[in-house]
């Protein structure tokens, strides 16, 4: 009879551990699947950016198939990591990310450029 209990035993203890379906174990980036949108602004110019200053655009986002950026003053692109010029004043730039199960997610984010020799508004 002890024998039989201890054969039981094992083999709850092992069938415990194996998955039902013998897929792998999924972690929890390959769980949650959607598109994350991000976006960092290259703003290394020592007095701030001025009216002309190329901006860089680095693209932080996940899991996206497609990207269109907004600049806020008209233009766009679907580059993955664009670059810019822009007119003074303050722009809302948007960065839309298109995820795998169609799902649209964006960004956005203010930037303030100087008037060249003339303030923030040009006056």
């Amino acid at each position: 009879m002890k024998q039989a209990v201890s054969l039981f035993l094992i083999f709850i203890v092992i069938n415990s551990c194996s998955k039902d379906n013998g897929s792998p174990v999924r972690t929890n980036d390959q769980i949650s699947a959607k598109a994350v949108a991000q976006f960092k602004i290259d703003l290394t110019m020592g007095d701030g950016v001025k009216e002309g200053d190329l901006i860089n655009f680095e693209n932080q986002s996940t899991k996206g198939l497609s990207y269109f950026w907004e600049f806020g003053d008209g233009s766009t692109s679907t580059e993955i990591n664009p670059s810019h010029t822009y007119s003074c004043g303050t722009v809302s730039v948007k960065l839309t990310a298109i995820g795998k199960n169609g799902e649209i997610i964006t960004a956005k984010q203010d930037l303030l450029i100087y008037c060249a020799g003339r303030g923030v508004h040009g006056g």
